[in-house]
Formats: structure tokens, C-alpha cells, sequence
């Protein structure tokens, strides 16, 4: 099983845990396509420099399919799993990225959507998705330079391809049902890699995992559209002026040399119930109030579609939670659907709850929202707290750059140091974080993977 976090939890005096997703590998086949769409925007995109978009340019179509294609045991002894043919697409260093989400309203229990890819008749061993829900789940590919460390099989005798190439994928979307139908979600990017991303290598070389990957400067600068959305009574410098250092801290990690992106700042404040105020479940099934999905469905209407979303909550419940994104990767294209955003938790980072936060609190808040922005764009955590005792390879993210901790515990003491089994505290993808504890760093590699995405421009 494939099980990766979502959240960021805050170090106080032990590591807390996280709340988990799981996914698995599925089946595959195709039925839709939209290249001429997607030339057309490759054509609009050309039209200027790769620094002259001044939006984001993709596609985005939906629709809804019914499963039927049976996998026996797909999802354990007597769960049968049922795959639809969903998408093919042409892909490769050079190429678009592609994001499918897919959801379905079942019941069945200890079951998930998931995805099968394949490319040109491989199978890939891991997955792209990822979800607090099990009825939902999104993919984003490519997700990484390296193949080995990104999806290929090696263990079954199969040979890498060469991810030079332009190849097709293959994805469909495995669900636990046959009697309902489901709806999937399709965003096509429509700005081409550069010449310098489909040349990037990843460093391999460096002895120090703390600096690997640290010396990358990207040529261009890129945009990304970041939307903060204050719900009323979240704390009292709710408000894009009273975090104002936060939002210096997100902009310093995303415009650094190995990433360049540069935040483009809008900000709302919506007026809900003030049960809103307070995260009380990570479930994506419900949109009730108080769980991801209903804060997500709540503030739909001052949410952008071309802009990550970042919605700022008083509290929680969860335990020691910082933030949460709502997919790894999220969905642009549509708001309030239940991948549309991520939620930043003010009082979980305050030396006292409902206070305007100090210099170094906003710092951390500021972290959390670069993390969690990080996973909705498509990173995954460096390494999960459990890696330490499992050193299982679905339990890291799949960027080579990145050392994975094996310490045991998984902590920002344990794992501060400069070998490939000890390090990683420092960057901003690790899976905790504490205030007064700097975590500045995001490799080039982590920098490729969010410069593809298609809200980048």
C-alpha cells in the first residue's frame, strides 16, 4: 500500500502524527483526448516568451463515466475493483503536464479511486495520487526528472524507458463500484516545458544531502497566481496586510534560484458560520460542517480557478495540525470541488491561540503555506515520519534530490544533518515543522516539478 501525508503538524516537544491518504495501483486503458485543444493552446502559449504569459494558459474538460471492467481482488480477498478507460496522452520531459482527478460517492469500506498508468506498455510502480479521501483521488505526470526514483518498474524485469523520449501514457481510474457513476476531471497545461527544464538533470553528485540539488539556478522566472482567502474571525491579522511577513516568507522560498516562481498575490475575506472557523475532520466525503470538504464547498464562491487557493481557519481539532492540502496534487479549473484548495490553521503556530502572530510565528505560517501550496502544486513530503521502521520506498517522495531520513524517530533533530540517511530537516517539504526552526529549502528538481504545473506561467 502507497500511503503518503497531506499535512504539515507542528513540533512542540515529540513528533505528532499526521493525518494519512492512501493509494494503490490500478488498471489501464484510454478514451479521451483533447490535442487539438491543446495545440491551440501550445500555439497561444508560443506566441510570446516563456516570461511574457501573463496567465496561466490550460485546458480543463469533465465529465462522468461507470466503471465496469472487473479486477478481482483488486482492493483485498473478495474487493473487486472496476477500471473505465479515461485518458491518453502524448508525454515526455518537453512535453505539457498533465492532472486527472477522479471521484466517486461510494460506500464501500477500506476501499479508494485510484489510477493505473502506463507508459508505452510499462506499468508504473508508484502512483501519483493522493487524497484524504477515499472517495476521491488526483495524479500529475510528469511528477519528476529521475525515472528511477519516479515510476518505473525495475523489480519485474521490465527495463526503463528512456524519459528523453516522448511517450504515450496510459491512465484509467479504478474504482469499488460498478452501479454509480463517477466524475473525472481533466487539466491539460498549455505552456510546453522550456529548453532548460527538458535538459534539467537532477544532482547526483553532491556529497552533502543538506546543499544536493541546492545549486540549481533556474534562467527564467515564472508566476503563479496564490489566492488568500480569510475567513472572518480566523485571527486578528487576518488580512493580506496582517500577514504581510508570511507572505514575504512564501514569496523568498518559491523565487529562490533552484525553484523561480514568484507569487502574484490576490486576497478575499468570506463570512461564514463561525462552526467554519474550526477544522474538526480531514474527511473530503463530507461537506459538513467543520471537515475539509465542507470548508472547501463553503467558500467556493471566493475561490479562483486559476489561482491556488489558500483558505485561513482559527483552529483544530486533528491534533497539532498546521495545514492541510486537499490533493497531492490539487485541481485547477473549478471551484469548490473537493481538490480546489488548501487550509492554513492560524492558532496551531501561536505561542498563544488567537493572538496576532510575532515575526517568527508569521515565518512558520508562511512555511506552512509554501508546504502546503507545495503538495497542492504536486510535491510530496521528502520522507514520512514512519520511514525510519518500515523503509518502504511508497513512504518518500519520489524526487532523487531529496535525501530520505531513516532515523527512527523521523524528526527535525534527528534528521538535521548532512548524510543521505540523517538529513532533509531543512527543506520545506519535510513533514514537520516548529517556530524558530528555518526550513528554507527547496531542491531544483522540487523546483522542475512545481515550475510544470499548469497553473505556472
Amino acid at each position: 500500500m502507497f500511503s503518503q501525508f497531506l499535512s504539515r503538524v507542528v513540533i512542540i516537544t515529540s513528533l505528532i502524527a499526521p493525518i494519512s491518504c492512501a493509494a494503490l495501483l490500478g488498471n489501464n486503458k484510454s478514451s479521451e483526448d483533447s490535442s487539438s485543444s491543446l495545440l491551440s493552446l501550445l500555439l497561444l502559449a508560443s506566441a510570446g516568451s516563456r516570461s511574457g504569459n501573463t496567465a496561466p494558459v490550460f485546458s480543463f474538460s469533465e465529465g462522468s463515466l461507470t466503471p465496469t471492467s472487473a479486477i478481482a481482488n483488486y482492493y483485498g480477498t473478495g474487493l473487486t475493483g472496476y477500471s473505465a478507460n479515461l485518458t491518453t496522452s502524448s508525454v515526455g520531459p518537453s512535453n505539457p503536464t498533465l492532472i486527472v482527478q477522479a471521484e466517486q460517492n461510494h460506500a464501500v469500506a477500506s476501499t479508494y479511486v485510484d489510477f493505473q498508468q502506463s507508459i508505452s506498455g510499462f506499468f508504473l510502480t508508484r502512483n501519483v495520487s493522493g487524497s484524504t479521501s477515499n472517495q476521491v483521488g488526483s495524479m500529475m505526470h510528469f511528477y519528476g526528472r529521475s525515472p528511477v526514483n519516479y515510476t518505473w518498474n525495475g523489480s519485474a524485469g521490465d527495463s526503463t524507458p528512456n524519459p528523453a523520449a516522448t511517450q504515450n501514457l496510459t491512465v484509467a481510474v479504478i474504482a469499488p463500484s460498478n452501479a454509480l457513476s463517477l466524475t473525472y476531471r481533466i487539466v491539460r497545461s498549455g505552456i510546453a516545458a522550456t529548453s532548460e527544464e527538458s535538459s534539467f538533470t537532477a544532482d547526483s553528485s553532491t556529497a552533502n544531502f543538506a546543499l544536493r540539488g541546492m545549486s540549481k539556478s533556474w534562467g527564467s522566472e515564472k508566476k503563479l497566481n496564490v489566492n488568500l482567502i480569510f475567513v472572518s474571525g480566523c485571527n486578528p491579522s487576518g488580512s493580506e496586510s496582517g500577514i504581510s511577513t508570511a507572505i514575504d516568507r512564501m514569496k523568498t522560498l518559491y523565487t529562490q534560484q533552484t525553484v523561480r516562481i514568484r507569487p502574484v498575490i490576490t486576497s478575499t475575506t468570506v463570512s461564514l458560520a463561525a462552526a467554519y472557523l474550526t477544522l474538526t475532520s480531514s474527511a473530503q466525503n463530507s461537506t459538513a460542517v467543520g471537515s475539509l470538504g465542507g470548508l472547501l464547498a463553503a467558500t467556493a464562491s471566493a475561490q479562483r480557478t486559476d489561482a491556488l487557493n489558500i483558505i485561513f481557519i482559527k483552529n483544530e481539532t486533528i491534533g497539532g495540525l498546521l495545514g492541510m492540502s486537499s490533493g497531492i496534487v490539487g485541481i485547477p479549473g473549478k471551484a469548490g470541488t473537493r481538490s480546489s484548495g488548501m487550509v492554513v490553521v492560524f492558532d496551531t503556530h501561536l505561542g498563544t491561540p488567537g493572538t496576532a502572530p510575532n515575526s517568527s510565528e508569521q515565518q512558520l505560517l508562511g512555511e506552512t503555506m509554501a508546504h502546503e501550496g507545495g503538495h497542492w502544486l504536486g510535491l510530496w513530503h521528502t520522507v514520512e515520519t514512519n520511514y525510519g521502521s518500515s523503509q518502504n520506498i511508497w513512504n518518500r517522495d519520489a524526487i532523487s534530490e531529496t535525501p530520505f531520513c531513516q532515523q527512527t524517530p523521523v524528526n527535525l533533530t534527528n534528521c538535521d544533518f548532512t548524510a543521505s540517511n540523517n538529513s532533509g530537516a531543512r527543506n520545506v517539504m519535510f513533514p514537520a515543522g516548529q517556530t524558530g526552526f528555518n526550513q528554507p529549502d527547496l531542491t531544483g528538481e522540487q523546483g522542475w516539478v512545481l515550475r510544470r504545473h499548469p497553473l505556472v506561467y
